[in-house]
């Protein structure tokens, strides 16, 4: 008892007999207690009380009695330097009930202009090795796309880091189905709803009524139903995986055809924009460790927009800084672009852009090249730049150039007889 924090605890254990355990706490303010800090810099504010008691007996493998309390009230999550501060999440709250038989788990976070709420039952049947059902629902009333995608690009980048770790490691004989995961996974069922009403994107843009329903039924995954609406397209997704097994397998499959790419961008506030987009995306990866992503993993990603308008876009004016560094005079007003087309495709540790081309009536861009964790981007591409005379093109000038760097920050180097300055593909920090 240190006058904020209040914790009772106790331990009781003999070896392959028994296993005791209780903790209880008074109700905390966070704000009180910042001097514990699980990530440097990053504070809590709100309340937070628990009170777990497990009693097991390992003799017999029998859970004589559980019980577990968690009540998080008002959390905040966020951080402060000398030069800025940032919140992660507000008006958020936390609450675990259980007992032998259930447990009862309801959170909500708030993270600006994004809510998610979770609602999870766990109904157990068996405790060694551990059995339930397990029913999970995912809400959110408005989600922003940027918060989305942010999650899911450092979720990503996480993993592949892991994965080149866990390559250095060397020989793992320990298969899918003996780890934690793979039991759980093998031994439950697990049915998961995931509802988004609104998906925001930049000003108006937004897709609508987004719902995923995915059932693990002890190991067997697979999608019970999908469905998202806006722009007029037709949107699938499909999950399904086999994890009841030492050398487990998983297929992704999506997506998105006949997509009104004109009046997204006029809902973000592009208002001269038009186009249709097409979007297919097939990955699949067997395996049993982390490491396995980077020797197994296959997949395919093509895109294609037709018929759209650049003015303004981050395209064109990459492309008019490239004119510019090769002193080649290029119109700055609006494009007509009758094509945009790339084709990637992912082969163990190598990311292989197979095609990039950009037709427009003032430019041509074509490019290929492969990306890895070692060497980074290696693109080498080609510019040709129109001179026109109404709609007679009179000369062009060709231009080479590659695009290297990391994947998030990649970078433009022109060659001969360009200026050599680099230039930032992304404009992002």
């Amino acid at each position: 008892n240190d006058k904020a924090i209040d914790i009772d605890a106790s331990l009781h254990f003999l070896k392959d007999k028994y296993f005791n355990i209780a903790v209880t706490t008074n109700t905390i303010d966070l704000d009180d207690v910042d001097y514990l800090q699980l990530i440097p810099d990053v504070y809590g504010d709100g309340t937070f009380a628990m009170d777990v008691q497990c009693d097991y007996d390992l003799l017999h493998n029998e859970m004589k009695s559980f019980k577990i309390y968690c009540d998080a009230e008002d959390i905040a999550i966020f951080s402060k330097t000398k030069n800025n501060a940032m919140t992660y999440i507000k008006d958020s709250w936390l609450k675990i009930n259980g007992d032998i038989k259930k447990i009862n788990i309801n959170a909500c976070a708030k993270h600006q202009k994004s809510d998610v709420m979770l609602r999870s039952t766990i109904n157990i049947e068996k405790w060694v090795p551990f059995t339930s059902t397990d029913e999970i629902m995912v809400q959110s009333k408005r989600l922003s796309a940027e918060l989305l995608s942010k999650l899911l690009l450092k979720g990503i980048k996480e993993l592949y880091s892991k994965a080149a770790e866990d390559l250095s490691i060397g020989y793992n004989e320990i298969y899918f189905r003996q780890k934690p995961l793979g039991k759980y996974l093998s031994n439950n069922i697990i049915n998961t709803k995931i509802n988004v009403d609104t998906l925001t994107f930049e000003k108006n843009a937004h897709l609508k009524n987004i719902n995923l329903e995915l059932l693990s039924n002890k190991g067997l995954v697979t999608t019970q139903s999908f469905n998202c609406e806006g722009y007029s397209a037709n949107y699938s997704l499909s999950i399904n995986a086999f994890c009841n097994s030492d050398y487990p397998a998983m297929t992704i499959s999506c997506a998105v055809n006949n997509f009104d790419y004109g009046a997204f961008l006029r809902d973000t506030g592009l208002k001269d924009s038009t186009g249709l987009m097409n979007v297919n995306l097939n990955y699949s990866v067997s395996g049993y460790r982390l490491s396995h992503l980077l020797q197994n993993g296959k997949g395919i990603f093509t895109l294609n927009i037709a018929n759209s308008v650049l003015h303004p876009s981050l395209i064109q004016r990459k492309i008019i800084e490239l004119a510019k560094s090769c002193n080649i005079v290029v119109e700055e007003g609006k494009w007509h672009c009758n094509r945009f087309d790339v084709a990637i495709n992912h082969s163990a540790d190598r990311l292989i852009l197979q095609s990039l081309y950009i037709d427009t009536d003032n430019v041509a861009v074509s490019g290929y090249g492969n990306y890895s964790i070692e060497n980074g981007l290696s693109l080498p591409c080609n510019a040709t730049f129109y001179k026109r005379d109404g709609t007679t093109v009179t000369s062009t000038n060709r231009v080479s150039f590659s695009i290297k760097g990391e994947m998030l920050r990649p970078f433009i180097v022109p060659s001969f007889p360009c200026d050599k300055k680099q230039i930032s593909l992304f404009d992002v920090n």
